[in-house]
């Protein structure tokens, strides 16, 4: 997501500065971090000093929703959600949230919010190399949309397949080769 901004600001309450740099250097992405403000929340922080420690960016990743505010933590959660979202409508920027789901795949607390965002995406193991990312609500588009990803020494890539998207809705993925060849939207 960095490589299309100008700025992100990444706020990281489950690792050190250290670690996002040594994962940074591991995707071979250490350039990206030029553009990139990490602000260390480990142990928690209010989430306004962390919007407030630098200019706007373009981008504000919070890695994670219960690292900041501790699993389970609600009203704090809430909080914080509408404190980034009101920073991201005052300077038109935009805005990635990572939170975990229950045992049972429900957002620990936070579904209310659903209807504040644009997208929700799921991600879940497969297999012990293969990710797949489920569009769960998509505002400009299809939801129900699976991407298959084999997670490698480099992060996650597309499953090598002629469809891997496998789409609920009938829609493939766009740079699916059965979209490509006009089956689906």
């Amino acid at each position: 997501l960095a490589e299309h901004v100008e700025s992100c600001l990444y706020i990281a309450s489950e690792e050190s500065e250290t670690d996002v740099k040594a994962r940074a250097s591991r995707l071979a992405v250490p350039e990206i971090l030029e553009r990139v403000e990490i602000f260390n929340a480990l142990g928690g922080a209010h989430i306004d000093g962390a919007l407030e420690s630098g200019p706007p960016c373009e981008l504000v990743i919070l890695d994670s929703l219960p690292g900041l505010v501790g699993a389970g933590n609600d009203a704090g959660g809430n909080e914080a959600l509408r404190a980034l979202k009101r920073h991201v409508a005052a300077n038109k920027s935009h805005a990635v949230v990572i939170d975990h789901a229950t045992k049972d795949d429900f957002f620990a607390g936070r579904l209310t919010l659903q209807h504040d965002v644009d997208a929700t995406l799921v991600m879940y193991a497969e297999t012990s190399d293969e990710r797949v990312i489920v569009s769960i609500k998509n505002r400009h588009g299809a939801s129900g949309v699976k991407e298959h990803t084999i997670l490698g020494e480099r992060g996650h890539s597309p499953k090598p397949s002629a469809c891997n998207c496998e789409p609920a809705s009938g829609v493939h993925a766009s740079g699916c080769p059965e979209r490509k060849k006009g089956r689906g939207r």
